[in-house]
Formats: structure tokens, C-alpha cells, sequence
């Protein structure tokens, strides 16, 4: 099974920001951008012509390559996270903080030094909307993994001992007849070539198994032996019987695309009942790496609360 690693970064401004609502997208620009700064020798050779890429951290980090069994959606998934706590603030001023969660799975857990050093680039650089008048500078203020310090800006060092997880497809909860699944972040899920506009068990389960069959078989090498065909079918037993739902729409610029775009998905809770223990692991794999389209920025984020 897959190991990951969960670290919190802390920012505080030093000159006036504005951000949009929701920052997930934004920051792994940003990342991406001074990650490869700091990697890149080659800067005017593509990534997938370059000699060097089978050694670049950003090549691993950011850049796609095929996933065998997916033949209609060749991208691989990438290896992290990115959570954001607040949604709602858009100003920050010099000395407001601002957080965020970087999930790290597998051999990327070991880049971290590379993303520190970007992330501290980045808050040189600046952040945000306020082109004219200087995008927001920030200085790295710590890293935490749960209560240890990690980093923090007065050492300028980092703790390499850090705690590895591992996701586990094996911890059944057979007791467990009636949850509560929360969306946290916008879940953007298609179902039958649409966007899904409800919270439907056998779509979330769906999503899950995606989820982890491409992680599973581009960082481990392999599939789990999951019967997918009967979990599927089973799914469509579980009863919703209550739904709270709303959609959620974040404009986005793509710098790679130079275009604008929209980007949606549903935002709530519903609550399921029946014979949910088989599908308990499956759900809790993916309450740390998210599912649907858009994880690595933070979409599809949600927590499950068990009700009987």
C-alpha cells in the first residue's frame, strides 16, 4: 500500500494580497512555477524531450505520463494534495496568515526539501491578483506534521524524520449501516460523459475505485485485487435518504492554456444507508487523497461520519 505523508504549511504576508476564494489552484501554479525554476537547466527544451527528466523533481512532481490501463484518460495522477482551510477570505494584509495542507504520497514524500525551497521562493516572488501594485509577498513561518515542527523560519532547517501513513484498502468496518459523507471541497466528477449534480453512492464509489486503481498502479507498480465489478454492482443497494447539495464555481486561469475557464462541482453532505462495510475502505483511502477531477488542487475533498 501506498505511504503519504501530511504537512501543514503556515504563511504570514508581508505586504497586501488579494486572493481568490478559493486559493488551491493558485498555489500549485505558483509551485509549479518555482519548482521548476529551481529544477530546470534546460529551460527551453520540453519536459518530455529533455535528457535530464528521469532525474527532475519537477518533471515527477508535475508532468504526466501514461497510465497503462487508462486508455481514455492517459494522464497520470499526480503525486499530492493540495488542501486549503479557508475558502472564504480573499484580502490578506502584512501579518495575516494564511494555511495550507500538502499531501504527499509515496516517493514525492522526499521532495519536500525542493518544495520548502519553492514555497519560500514563492513568497518572495508574491502571490495573487494585484499585478500593478505587487503581487503579495509572504515568508514561511513553519511546517507541521500533526503537533511536530518540521520547519521553521528561524533555523531555516528542516526535521527529516518524518511520520509516514499508508493508505489501506484492508480496514473493514462491517458494523457500520448508515453514514454521512461530506463535501468539502467542489466534488467534479463525470458520469456517463456528465457532470454528476448529485451525490449518488454508486458515483462516489466509482470515483473512489478510480482513484486508487491509477494511484495504486503508477506509485506501486500495481493494482489492488479488488473485485470491481461486484462492488459496483452492490453499490446500487445502498440507500441516500437525505441530501444537502449546492454547486460551487471557481473561475480559473490556465497560464499553460492562456485561457480562462470555469471550473464547478458540488459542495454538501448526504447521508446513506445500508450494507456500507465492504465500501468502508474504499471511502477512507479516499478521505485523504480526495477524489474526482481536480485533487491535486484540493477538489474532491470530504470527511465521512459515521451515524449506526
Amino acid at each position: 500500500m501506498l505511504k503519504y505523508a501530511i504537512f501543514e504549511f503556515n504563511l504570514e504576508f508581508e505586504t497586501q494580497a488579494k486572493l481568490p476564494k478559493y486559493k488551491g489552484d493558485i498555489l500549485r501554479g505558483a509551485l509549479g512555477k518555482n519548482l521548476k525554476d529551481i529544477s530546470c537547466p534546460l529551460k527551453h527544451v520540453y519536459c518530455n524531450e529533455c535528457i535530464l527528466s528521469s532525474n527532475c523533481v519537477y518533471y515527477s512532481f508535475f508532468e504526466s505520463k501514461i497510465v497503462k490501463s487508462e486508455k481514455k484518460s492517459p494522464n497520470r495522477p499526480l503525486p499530492f494534495v493540495i488542501e486549503i482551510f479557508d475558502i472564504q477570505k480573499k484580502d490578506f494584509s502584512p501579518k495575516d496568515r494564511m494555511s495550507f495542507n500538502l499531501i504527499l504520497i509515496q516517493d514525492s514524500i522526499n521532495f519536500l526539501p525542493h518544495i520548502t525551497y519553492s514555497i519560500i521562493n514563492m513568497g518572495k516572488r508574491g502571490i495573487g491578483f494585484n499585478k500593478n501594485e505587487g503581487f503579495g509577498k509572504f515568508k514561511l513561518i513553519s511546517i507541521l506534521q500533526g503537533d511536530n515542527l518540521i520547519y521553521n523560519e528561524t533555523k531555516n532547517s528542516l526535521i527529516k524524520n518524518y511520520n509516514l501513513s499508508r493508505l489501506n484498502i484492508e480496514e473493514f468496518n462491517n458494523t457500520v449501516s448508515k453514514i454521512k459523507i461530506e463535501f468539502i471541497t467542489p466534488f467534479r466528477v463525470k458520469y456517463k460523459n456528465k457532470l454528476a449534480h448529485n451525490f449518488d453512492f454508486p458515483v462516489i464509489v466509482r470515483a473512489c475505485l478510480r482513484r486508487i486503481s491509477q494511484l495504486e498502479e503508477t506509485y506501486f507498480g500495481m493494482e489492488p485485487r479488488i473485485d470491481y465489478r461486484s462492488i459496483v454492482h452492490s453499490s446500487k443497494d445502498v440507500k441516500k435518504i437525505y441530501e444537502n447539495k449546492k454547486w460551487f464555481e471557481i473561475p480559473r486561469y490556465s497560464f499553460r492554456q492562456n485561457t480562462k475557464m470555469k471550473l464547478g462541482g458540488l459542495i454538501g453532505e448526504a447521508i446513506f444507508e445500508g450494507d456500507i462495510g465492504k465500501f468502508y475502505p474504499l471511502l477512507k483511502y479516499c478521505e485523504v487523497v480526495h477524489i474526482g477531477k481536480q485533487t491535486s488542487f484540493g477538489f474532491g475533498k470530504f470527511k465521512i461520519h459515521i451515524l449506526e
